[in-house]
């Protein structure tokens, strides 16, 4: 009886010694497996974009309303112009002189080109932002008191007249978290009464 029992016991063992061996095997073919796959789509396991990545949400796009239709920013009769900005998140506002505007001046006897300044323009317009409406404002009309604000602290000289109102000097650039942004011109500043047309400008 004591042999049958030993024997049945190494029995067991030897069948168990065996499924384990097959579990390895198996486990080991799947690696094996496995990575002949990998490497054969990763062109020996240097590019992996195959692999897919988390679909990203696409941005919301960024919207700027201006009231009543209009299409730029009018400072021209001392009014205030806003603008709600849709889906900006944490946005920016920067004022700058548009990238066609040239002429020179000088800033505290340097030459100086309008196009490649970096004052403050945000001042002279007295923008202000109250949560997603930004408003815009100017008493001046003259470009020697606006480069005067701008560079206040400064003294600002022969700064061209602008009285045959050729052009906008300015636009308004919205910039939101995102990384979207939006372009808005400011009229107002050395320019005739202007009606912006799409997809032309009528100049009166």
């Amino acid at each position: 009886m004591a042999t049958n029992s030993k024997k049945s016991k190494k029995n067991q063992q030897s069948v168990g010694a065996i499924l384990l061996i097959a579990l390895l095997s198996l486990l080991l073919v799947g690696v094996i497996v496995t990575a002949s796959v990998l490497g054969v789509k990763s062109d020996g396991f240097k590019d992996w974009s195959f692999i897919g990545k988390p679909s990203e949400q696409p941005q919301p796009k960024l919207d700027v309303v201006l009231a009543d239709g209009e299409t730029l920013i009018d400072v021209y009769n001392n009014t205030t112009t806003s603008i709600k900005v849709v889906n900006g998140g944490n946005f920016t506002v920067k004022v700058q002189p548009k990238a066609d505007a040239f002429f020179d001046f000088r800033l505290d006897g340097k030459l100086c080109a309008f196009s490649a300044t970096s004052g403050d323009y945000n001042r002279v317009f007295n923008v202000t932002i109250d949560g997603d409406v930004v408003s815009f404002s100017s008493l001046q009309k003259t470009m020697l008191d606006v480069l005067n604000i701008a560079y206040f602290g400064h003294v600002v000289s022969d700064v061209p007249s602008f009285d045959t109102f050729e052009k906008v000097f300015f636009e308004c650039v919205i910039t939101a978290e995102s990384g979207q942004s939006a372009t808005i011109d400011i009229f107002g500043i050395g320019t005739a009464t202007v009606i912006d047309l799409n997809p032309g400008k009528v100049v009166f």
